[in-house]
């Protein structure tokens, strides 16, 4: 989840109360699998003790070290979350949630940090696609791991998987096969498998497999997207066709439809056919506003068998206004130059329309025209011997940090050098500038060096191309 859409959604949760909890409790960066903490601490504005009940944590892998606590007239009480982090990546949040006595809403408290991982690809994906049952000798998906930050890093074996999946880790330790049981659950799914790894900062990785298991029968959708639903149109009708392989009828059980208001009822295709039946859908337009995310069960008594089929759309109100996004990027952009060619004309630079004119006062506060002289100008060596690497950002919106990777060939291998993430240091309307000393370079040799970033997903790409350096004494 975006960490900025998260944290709106707890703000807007958390109306004014006697109980605040402290601003997000921050558990630092740590490795995927990782074990970490946070002390959550809850302060008492009123004059009488409030009792805390029905704490628990929003991930079910997460605990707590109470579900109920007092917290004194104008004072403060702590509890204590345990954070799993086995299925992490980037920027990550672990609320709890809580009900104050004589209150009604339901509250939210949130610890947030960043989870990292050695391999290259911090978002690790399977997917698997259409997988027909009724093919024999499917061949399996190899996922393959990769590492610049830890080369020796190796796959050892699988922690834990759904039972529907075989997995089995490549000998050569950087890969796995990954193929469906023929026992599958039918229609959609998506899963986590965790694996143990050898590596010199993580312990486990997990990666997900996701795929769409067609069995006899098959819906004609899934999942089922939805027009944007708008509150005071009316409901909406939707029709999903199920097809069954041979030349049999197909008998259906009871379909229903749950996440969602609204109905589904079973007819006939039309014209008709053998094996096709037709799922009829109302969806209400007074659905909570926000995503829609709903499912169709439909029992197949043929097959011992519940086919679940997804339901996605977006339900508005009756002002929402709907934008194209292409054309409002346009717009931006096009703001974003007419922005920099007045800023360029009221400071005088060399080149632009203004140049030949008389200076004239920028119209940027001076505080501001301050942070932006201190983050322009170029920064000291670091202390040390060694090679100093620098590099300029124009925009870190996404950006988290960033690493640097050395090898003694332009072609590699790469290896991470840096122990910690260079956190980003922005300063808003201003490009970024950095310097890092590499005091673990032998003089004399020659190395080749790039700056990598690492965004608040978890994900890592090159900044800057490979740079050849000799190393010379100071």
């Amino acid at each position: 989840m975006i960490p900025l859409l998260f944290a709106s959604m707890l703000a807007m949760a958390n109306e004014p109360s006697n109980i605040s909890a402290s601003p997000a409790c921050e558990f630092g960066e740590i490795y995927q699998g990782h074990a970490t903490n946070c002390l959550i601490e809850f302060s008492n504005r009123s004059s009488k003790p409030l009792r805390l009940s029905k704490l628990a944590p929003i991930d079910p892998k997460d605990r707590l070290s109470a579900d109920s606590v007092l917290v004194p007239a104008n004072g403060v009480a702590h509890v204590e979350i345990k954070i799993d982090t086995s299925t992490d990546s980037g920027t990550t949040h672990h609320p709890l949630k809580f009900r104050v006595e004589g209150e009604e809403p339901e509250r939210y408290a949130d610890s947030v940090g960043f989870v990292a991982s050695v391999f290259d690809l911090s978002r690790l994906e399977a997917n698997l696609g259409t997988i027909a049952l009724a093919e024999a000798n499917r061949k399996p998906y190899t996922l393959t791991f990769s590492s610049d930050e830890d080369p020796d890093a190796r796959i050892e074996k699988v922690l834990s998987a759904p039972e529907y999946l075989n997995v089995s880790p490549g000998a050569d330790g950087r890969s796995v096969q990954v193929s469906v049981r023929d026992t599958a659950p039918w229609g959609l799914f998506e899963s986590n498998v965790i694996l143990k790894v050898r590596s010199i900062r993580q312990d486990q990785v997990f990666f997900k497999v996701k795929g769409d298991v067609h069995g006899a029968v098959v819906p004609g959708f899934n999942p089922l997207e939805l027009d944007l639903v708008r509150r005071g149109e009316g409901e909406r009708s939707y029709r999903i066709p199920l097809r069954q392989a041979g030349d049999k009828p197909l008998r259906l059980g009871a379909a229903r439809l749950e996440g969602m208001k609204g109905s589904v009822k079973i007819s006939d295709c039309e014209p008709a056919a053998v094996g096709c039946r037709w799922l009829n859908l109302k969806i209400s337009d007074q659905q909570p506003l926000g995503y829609l995310k709903g499912r169709v069960y439909v029992e197949l008594p043929d097959y011992g068998k519940t086919l679940p089929i997804q339901v996605w759309g977006v339900m508005l109100s009756e002002t929402t206004q709907v934008k194209d996004a292409a054309e409002e990027m346009k717009k931006a952009e096009a703001s974003t130059v007419a922005a920099a060619s007045t800023d360029a004309a009221a400071t005088g630079i060399p080149g632009s329309s203004s140049a030949a004119l008389s200076p004239t006062v920028s119209n940027v506060p001076i505080g501001q025209q301050l942070k932006r002289a201190l983050t322009t100008a170029k920064p000291a060596d670091p202390p040390g011997n060694g090679p100093v690497l620098r590099w300029e950002v124009d925009n870190e919106g996404l950006i988290y940090g960033y690493h640097v990777y050395r090898a003694d060939s332009a072609d590699g291998p790469w290896k991470r050098i840096n122990a910690t993430t260079l956190r980003v240091d922005s300063v808003e309307d201003a490009a970024s500038h950095y310097a890092w000393r590499d005091e673990s370079a032998e003089v004399g040799k020659t190395y080749w060096y790039f700056v990598g970033t690492l965004d608040h997903r978890g994900a890592r790409k090159r900044l800057t191309s490979p740079s050849q350096v000799t190393v010379k004494p100071r």
